[in-house]
């Protein structure tokens, strides 16, 4: 497989009309990556899938191998326009009367879905805060769920480092004041 793709890249590099041959082969793959990340909106996915491959068409002629298929380099770049859409999304979100039940009691709705967005919101801040070694490692982990090892030579560390970086990663995230004033409401209601 990867030697196909290293046959197709170079096609793709003499000639760029040749990249349909890489679309052909990952389009579908690319697809489902974001179907089920995205709540299963088709049109959603098909345009992150559309994006994501206009930016390897652009990056095409910078892109080598390393070892890797050419469907990760892909997924790579899926993750990071997810990431993207999550937070665009995130900062754009507003309430609407049409998202409100209207058998149910509207102030309550509103009020749980605001706090739902908040604290979204919150957590959104405390990951864009981290160092960037610490977001990669963080999105690999959780968004992607790679294996440690597949991260540690992702990042160019040893396995442990990256399990002492998701360690304090959890550290600083429950001490975060989103999870002590839950932690603290929870030894309240004891």
């Amino acid at each position: 497989m990867m030697n196909d793709d290293v046959e197709l890249i170079q096609m793709a590099k003499e000639n760029p009309a040749n990249f349909d041959l890489l679309y052909q082969k990952y389009a579908d793959k690319v697809y489902n990556f974001f179907y089920y990340r995205v709540g299963k909106k088709r049109e959603v996915a098909e345009d992150l899938r559309q994006e994501t491959f206009i930016r390897a068409l652009k990056s095409l002629q910078e892109y080598h191998m390393n070892g890797r298929s050419y469907l990760t380099y892909l997924l790579t770049v899926a993750h990071n326009i997810l990431v993207n859409y999550y937070r665009y999304t995130s900062m754009h979100t507003h309430l609407s009367l049409e998202d409100v039940d209207e058998t149910a009691d509207s102030t309550t709705n509103v009020a749980s879905e605001t706090e739902k967005k908040l604290k979204r919101e919150s957590i959104w801040e405390f990951i864009e805060s981290l160092p960037q070694i610490d977001k990669n490692v963080f999105f690999m982990r959780y968004e992607r769920q790679l294996h440690i090892k597949e991260i540690a030579h992702a990042v160019q560390k040893t396995e442990n480092a990256v399990k002492l970086i998701l360690l304090r990663i959890k550290k600083k995230l429950l001490q975060h004041p989103l999870f002590t004033h839950h932690k603290e409401s929870n030894e309240d209601k004891k």
